[in-house]
């Protein structure tokens, strides 16, 4: 159903204005000559021109949103076996800590960030940068301590792009303006006389149909980390976390092997 959720949601749009045409027509309402249509496609072609410009701008941002999963992921695991690695050759009980609470951590920060939208969830990744400087020297070689900072930031830089991507909306003004431009050229259809009228009220309900499902598709991919749950499943076309999820999973099943 998830895949026809936008079909349903520009379906009433259509229905509406079809009704309206029908009333328009039933009180002879229709008072615009039907030789003002020949400038009709040429405004058409305007909207459609802006809306692919809106289109294309959002789905560039949502084409770079996708591999933020994949490089939070390497970034977490990399954390992750270097630190396990460094534990099997020199056990210690502030490595085994860092190692048994990393998973755990990794769960609350995407839940509260996420879920909670709460940014003081990044704490976390200070912790982890105090832990891991403790191992400096101690149970890991300063290159090591080095390489695993730099992880860190890399996880800190993702956060905060997908924080621009959540609180920056895509041209709002280009976006209403487009909505009155659409609502005002449908508008005009309904009040113009056209032979035989239904063709007059079917040609209303399908540009609008049209018009509004790409307005829907625009709106839905504007925020792509919109999730609903700790599984971080979405609620429509939000970016696929699966391969997040399961590296966390991976996580938890070799800690849980921590002796």
């Amino acid at each position: 159903m998830r895949k026809y959720k936008l079909f349903y949601k520009a379906l009433p749009v259509a229905v509406i204005f079809f009704a309206l045409k029908v009333v328009v027509h039933y009180f002879g309402y229709e008072c615009i000559p039907s030789n003002l249509m020949t400038m009709l496609p040429t405004i058409l072609t305007s909207i459609v021109f802006v809306l692919g410009f809106l289109l294309a701008g959002v789905i560039a941002d949502y084409k770079e949103s996708e591999k933020i999963p994949n490089e939070l992921s390497a970034s977490f695991f990399a954390i992750w076996q270097e630190a396990y690695l460094h534990y099997q050759t020199k056990p210690s009980e502030r490595m085994k800590e860092f190692l048994v609470e990393m998973p755990k951590e990794i769960r609350i920060l995407l839940v509260e960030f996420f879920i909670k939208h709460d940014r003081n969830a990044l704490k976390v990744l200070d912790k982890w940068v105090m832990d891991i400087h403790k191992f400096d020297g101690n149970e890991m070689a300063t290159v090591y301590v080095n390489r695993l900072k730099t992880e860190l930031i890399s996880i800190r830089k993702m956060f905060n792009r997908i924080t621009v991507v959540k609180k920056t909306d895509f041209l709002p003004s280009v976006f209403t303006t487009i909505r009155i431009i659409v609502c005002i050229f449908i508008g005009v259809f309904l009040f113009l006389d056209v032979t035989p009228w239904w063709g007059g009220a079917i040609l209303p309900a399908l540009f609008a149909f049209m018009i509004f499902i790409i307005l829907y598709v625009i709106q839905d991919i504007e925020d792509p980390f919109e999730y609903l749950n700790e599984n971080l499943k979405g609620k429509g076309d939000e970016v696929d976390m699966g391969i997040l999820t399961d590296t966390i999973l991976s996580i938890e099943e070799q800690s849980r092997s921590i002796r």
